[in-house]
């Protein structure tokens, strides 16, 4: 990328840049931040070299919901008598993370985090671990009429192991996927799309299952009328 659009997008001076790629300065703490933002580059991997170069789906999640968790402690400590939903359960909700409900793909560009108030007790019934629960927005249409192209899903990040018939999120080489499951006696799985007609089934091999991570098991998703 040519220095002035680097430092344009990154908010610094050309010669900012210079001196960085020169080893003369260190980036601070926000500039690194910006960095790691628009290039979705894993600020542990610049720092010190640890991890992966680049964050992963689940990576933005995490992050993300500590923010808002963060955010909303420090909320309940400013003003403790405001409480008019106390009864209620907030859930992140994050635009700008989407599951593909078709070949496969992921923005995990993050963008502010909004809290949706769910009835604790209707969370309880679907099995639901409020602490552990996301929602998230699928995309495409391989997944409908069960969940239509945009729907915002209800995920529990917190259910990890894979059972068979039920609908899961997770992340394969980097694409966020909403698939149903179906594991095989041979250890592969099968990724079926309820929209079958349009999208076969897909198999994974013992390489790539060992390389998927179950972000959770959907548990609903809202259609628009």
């Amino acid at each position: 990328m040519d220095r002035d659009d680097l430092a344009a997008q990154l908010n610094v001076s050309k010669n900012s840049i210079a001196y960085y790629e020169r080893g003369d300065r260190t980036p601070d703490a926000d500039t690194l931040a910006a960095y790691s933002r628009l290039f979705n580059v894993n600020m542990n991997w610049v720092i010190n070299g640890e991890g992966q170069m680049f964050r992963t789906a689940l990576d933005v999640i995490v992050q993300a919901q500590r923010r808002a968790e963060a955010k909303e402690l420090l909320a309940e400590q400013e003003h403790p008598n405001e409480g008019a939903m106390s009864d209620m359960v907030t859930i992140p909700l994050y635009d700008e993370v989407r599951a593909s409900a078709g070949h496969g793909s992921v923005a995990i560009n993050e963008t502010a985090t909004t809290r949706i108030a769910f009835e604790p007790n209707w969370l309880a019934d679907l099995g639901v671990r409020p602490e552990s629960a996301v929602i998230l927005s699928a995309q495409g249409d391989s997944m409908e009429p069960t969940i239509m192209n945009g729907a915002p899903m209800l995920v529990d990040t917190s259910k990890k192991d894979v059972r068979n018939g039920f609908i899961y999120v997770f992340d394969v080489a980097g694409d966020l996927m909403v698939k149903r499951i179906e594991r095989l006696p041979d250890g592969t799985i099968n990724l079926l799309s309820d929209n079958s007609g349009k999208y076969p089934s897909r198999n994974l091999d013992l390489e790539t299952v060992s390389r998927m991570t179950v972000i959770g098991r959907v548990y609903a998703a809202v259609s628009k009328f």
